[in-house]
């Protein structure tokens, strides 16, 4: 209400990117291509146009534009009720789908260098006279950020772990620290819990937040007692960092360019 009406801000096909990219996963995991076509449903198999890194494939490769073109031109709320029907249908295509996105998104079992991670090269275009291309701060900031996100700490699930495992510490602390932690932490599994259905890109910068208050948790939180649970809680940890390594050494390493990755098959 307040930006179609008040602000009069003008409707776009953004709404319709969650159910086309649901849809097309569904369509290619499962024997029915409704509400695509047999050939829609052949062209979205051939384009590899369920991707579950990102749903881009279906916005810039030709093949898949043509594939959904049809069913886009549905409105938004007509998707969402066809994305509705094919689920309860096919749930165990739809559960497969969301599954290998967020298995992407929270770069568990993924390959070394997957993208999207590392702060990109280039400045954005921006009309402050903003630059940081002569910035030597800002280079060596990128360059410490992108060794981060190579490691274990920049996986979003070691930080998701981590979460589940602080807030019951929260809840029982009764302090200041345990009210703000509490906040912190619903907050960020809340917004990582909302990736399981409403997600169509696996980017780092979606999982920025939930790190970062997963880390300011553990801070408050820290009393340097209880090594116990600390060894258990490193234990449970070790099982992400395990699968993960793995994954980075025996998987093929990820494509390095943005037009490679629309067209892999993972």
């Amino acid at each position: 209400p307040v930006n179609h009406v008040v602000l009069n801000a003008q409707k776009t096909d953004r709404l319709k990117t969650q159910p086309l990219f649901d849809l097309a996963g569904i369509a290619v995991r499962s024997s029915d291509p409704q509400p695509f076509t047999v050939i829609e449903r052949e062209a979205l198999i051939a384009g590899r146009c369920s991707n579950p890194y990102f749903w881009d494939p279906i916005l810039h490769s030709p093949l898949c534009v043509s594939a959904v073109s049809r069913i886009k031109a549905l409105s938004s709320a007509r998707l969402y009720s066809l994305l509705a029907i094919s689920a309860f249908r096919h749930p165990l295509a739809y559960a497969a789908h969301r599954a290998a996105h967020i298995n992407m998104t929270e770069r568990l079992w993924t390959p070394r260098n997957l993208i999207g991670a590392s702060p990109p090269p280039d400045e954005q275009p921006n009309g402050f006279g903003l630059s940081s291309s002569r910035n030597i701060v800002a280079r060596e900031y990128f360059g410490l950020a992108e060794a981060y996100s190579r490691t274990f700490i920049g996986w979003p699930i070691f930080w998701t772990i981590s979460a589940i495992l602080l807030f019951p510490v929260a809840v029982r602390r009764q302090d200041a620290a345990g009210l703000i932690s509490r906040a912190v932490l619903a907050s960020a599994l809340v917004l990582e819990a909302s990736f399981v259905f409403v997600s169509i890109a696996a980017e780092f910068r979606y999982h920025l937040w939930p790190m970062l208050a997963t880390m300011l948790a553990a801070i408050l939180l820290y009393d340097g007692r209880n090594i116990g649970r600390a060894i258990i809680w490193g234990g449970i940890l070790l099982v992400p960092i395990s699968i993960g390594t793995l994954a980075r050494n025996v998987l093929p390493s990820a494509p390095t360019t943005y037009n490679e990755t629309l067209a892999v098959r993972w």
